[in-house]
């Protein structure tokens, strides 16, 4: 057993145990892998960002196909940023479909399931593998954080099985009237807000983190 600090001590059986920052102490101890008493993995380490621009009516697009030319440039560095550093983005087939091309200098999932599309790239991968499969990939590979990229069945894949570590969406002052939230469906998640900045002129940025 190992003892972390988290407000109150507790004792936790880890799978392994990982080096980290000071002030990202606080979801590593969250995301520790815990033994069941089955003696199985239950958590995954791994943080998973969902990363989003939304219109002031909640949605991310007009339809699956809708280019995300409507975000800013604000919003374009934000994410090139982020998911750099990441190193891994995790998207479906629609939403790859409208950039035409992978993001470079990150390993690009696409999930489809369509087992006819092969990769001609070699930093992007077709798959029709579920959540948990895809992050224990990563996780072995190296990987300790992935960015989420829609669409909003995707986000609803990772939700359902609460995934989700952290939801950061750039508002844009836009109205579509129609077309795609976050989700698919109803998710309930509890949230904590910890941090709203406004990116350039026009858009302001919500960070939030799960509170499973």
């Amino acid at each position: 057993f190992f003892t972390v600090n988290t407000g109150r001590h507790q004792k936790l059986s880890f799978a392994a145990v990982f080096s980290y920052k000071q002030n990202n102490q606080q979801f590593i101890c969250q995301k520790l892998k815990r033994v069941n008493n089955a003696g199985k993995k239950t958590e995954i380490f791994m943080k998973v960002t969902l990363l989003m621009a939304i219109t002031l009516d909640g949605k991310i697009g007009k339809s699956p196909d809708h280019f995300p030319d409507w975000t800013g440039k604000e919003d374009k560095k934000l994410f090139k940023d982020l998911s750099t550093k990441a190193g891994a983005v995790i998207m479906g087939s629609k939403t790859f479909d409208t950039i035409g091309k992978p993001l470079p200098k990150r390993k690009n999932i696409i999930l489809t399931r369509d087992k006819s599309r092969k990769s001609q790239w070699e930093n992007l991968i077709f798959t029709n593998e579920p959540p948990r499969v895809i992050l224990d990939n990563l996780e072995k590979e190296g990987y300790s954080q992935v960015i989420l990229a829609g669409g909003a069945l995707v986000n609803s894949l990772f939700a359902e099985e609460k995934l989700i570590d952290e939801i950061i969406v750039t508002i844009s002052p836009k109205i579509f009237g129609y077309g795609l939230s976050l989700f698919t469906q109803e998710i309930s998640m509890e949230l904590e807000l910890k941090e709203v900045k406004r990116l350039g002129k026009e858009l302001v940025c919500l960070t939030c983190t799960t509170t499973k």
